[in-house]
């Protein structure tokens, strides 16, 4: 979800709940890191402290892509490492942009911690002797 998008705040009212296979996504934060009313909305949302209707999902905030893949071609002379490098610099520009955010919600790495929960928990109720 684009936070500068005028429909999000129409999306979290509207969300159906469709079950336990949600991780939300909320983009561009560092394109509206003026937007003090917008910051204060995701932050709400990463606590769990949004609409009762999303607060169920499991939700990560990102920088915009152009940002990951400049820094990721910046760093990439040689090294093997400049994908997780540039998502360790993501997640450190989220948090000084969002300072009430707790830090395992914030960037890609966060994004991949949420699917793979999510795909352990599915196992779990499908498979549950594993």
């Amino acid at each position: 979800m684009n936070i500068l998008s005028r429909g999000y705040a129409q999306f979290l009212s509207t969300l159906i709940f469709i079950g336990t296979r949600i991780v939300g996504v909320i983009s561009k934060i560092d394109q509206a890191a003026s937007d003090q009313k917008a910051i204060a909305a995701v932050e709400a949302l990463l606590l769990n402290k949004g609409p009762t209707k999303v607060q169920d999902i499991a939700w990560v905030a990102l920088i915009g892509q152009s940002v990951s893949t400049a820094t990721v071609q910046a760093g990439s002379s040689g090294s093997e490492n400049s994908v997780e490098t540039a998502w360790r610099a993501e997640s450190e520009s989220l948090k000084s942009t969002l300072t009430g955010a707790p830090p395992s919600k914030l960037g890609r790495i966060a994004l991949v911690d949420a699917l793979a929960q999510q795909i352990q928990n599915r196992m779990k109720l499908r498979v549950p002797n594993l």
